[in-house]
């Protein structure tokens, strides 16, 4: 009996570290263009085992990938297109989502996604940006905007810039990024968003009738 007191302690114990424990997300970005409207571009992002990449460029497919413990997951073939059939009367969505839709307001939900949480967390945050233009004036106000800009920023997020006096029309950002997610307390905070919006107006009403 003991034995399996043990086992369950520790069990709900590895779950609750687990569930609560920060992960750490590594975000790194390439791009650049041209004047010629020519441009390139390639991410990657890494939770723990998993990895993700991304690359696009003009007059290539984009590209995705995810990879767990450096093994590529591909795709399931594609299945071939059924014949078109007559166009049918749209389904109505759930209930429930009707009535969510309809209770739930859009400032609630920019306030919520925007405003400083605990589940996310920012290490550090690296901008580096090299540009020219044809105009030199047009270059120097970009360098005095960004000079004013990066003064405001916030101490982990360092912006770098590069700017080139060269008659060309050109730029190139990079851009590396450290996370910290704690996706047990991103779900905590989601039940409690929904319960406050949902769930307390009824109590409130409730109290006041």
């Amino acid at each position: 009996m003991a034995f399996w007191l043990v086992a369950l302690g520790s069990a709900i114990a590895l779950f609750l570290t687990a569930f609560f424990w920060p992960f750490r997300v590594i975000v790194s970005l390439q791009a650049r263009g041209g004047a010629d409207g020519n441009f390139a571009a390639a991410g990657g992002a890494q939770l723990g085992p998993v990895t993700a990449t991304v690359i696009v460029a003009r007059g290539v497919p984009l590209n995705v990938g995810v990879a767990v413990f450096g093994r590529a997951l591909k795709p399931s073939p594609k299945e071939p297109k059924p014949k078109a059939e007559e166009p049918s009367e749209p389904r109505p969505a759930p209930r429930w989502l009707q009535s969510l839709a309809a209770r739930l307001e859009l400032s609630q939900v920019i306030d919520y996604l925007f405003r400083k949480r605990r589940w996310i967390g920012l290490d550090a945050l690296e901008l580096d940006f090299d540009y020219s233009c044809k105009n030199v004036a047009l270059t120097g106000q970009i360098l005095a905007a960004l000079c004013t800009v990066s003064a405001l920023l916030p101490a982990k997020v360092t912006l770098r810039q590069n700017p080139s006096w060269e008659l060309v029309d050109r730029a190139s950002l990079s851009v590396d990024g450290r996370f910290r997610l704690r996706p047990g307390l991103f779900v905590c905070d989601t039940l409690w968003f929904l319960m406050r919006t949902f769930m307390l107006p009824k109590r409130s009403a409730a109290a006041a009738a």
